[in-house]
C-alpha cells in the first residue's frame, strides 16, 4: 500500500508507483493547490 498523507490518495499498486505511475498522486496534489488558491483573496 502506498499512501500520500497530505492528499489522502492511496493505491495498492506498489510496483506501478515504483515504475513511475504517479498520475493519481500528482493530480490530487495539483487539485489541492488549486483549491487553496481559489479561496484566497488578493489585496
Amino acid at each position: 500500500m502506498v499512501k500520500d498523507l497530505r492528499t489522502e490518495v492511496e493505491t495498492s499498486d506498489t510496483a506501478g508507483v515504483l515504475d513511475g505511475d504517479l498520475d493519481a498522486f500528482m493530480g490530487a496534489a495539483l487539485a489541492q493547490r488549486v483549491g487553496e488558491t481559489r479561496g484566497s483573496t488578493v489585496d
